[in-house]
């Protein structure tokens, strides 16, 4: 799925293009929030309308009962530092191996991009908030 929101600002998350920075944002639920209020029914000119990587992390309802939300990069890089135990818990609960791909997080790089990181190896990249990237929601544990 595409970010969305390409050259818009989007205020109170965090925006860095300091990836030391952007592993400090453990947010991702706040972000999503505030990303998807922001960009509701703004079409942005590469032709995105709202945000669709989060508004698909908030319409997924895990088997508690809780909304998803769109990950933060220091959200996935604990889950990537723990990529062993997160894929053999997958597959002890029947989930979907997670792809050698790049994955959004709801932390910005800038208004044009936003901060991915690779499941396989932990690379951690930005790419531009057009672009179609994996998504995976993440749970709220309270």
């Amino acid at each position: 799925l595409k970010w969305g929101g390409y050259d818009k600002l989007i205020t109170d998350i965090v925006t860095t293009s300091s990836s030391a920075t952007a592993v400090l944002d453990f947010d991702g639920e706040n972000n999503t929030t505030k990303i998807i209020e922001q960009l509701s029914g703004y079409t942005d000119s590469q032709g995105v309308t709202g945000a669709p990587a989060a508004e698909a992390c908030v319409a997924y309802v895990f088997p508690n009962g809780k909304t998803g939300y769109l990950g933060a990069l220091g959200q996935w890089k604990a889950a990537c530092n723990n990529k062993t135990a997160v894929d053999n818990a997958m597959s002890l609960i029947g989930g979907t191996a997670f792809h050698n791909a790049y994955y959004w997080t709801s932390t910005r790089y800038s208004n044009n991009h936003s901060w991915a990181l690779q499941w396989n190896y932990g690379y951690i990249g930005q790419d531009y908030k057009y672009s179609p990237d994996y998504v995976r929601a993440f749970c709220p544990l309270t």
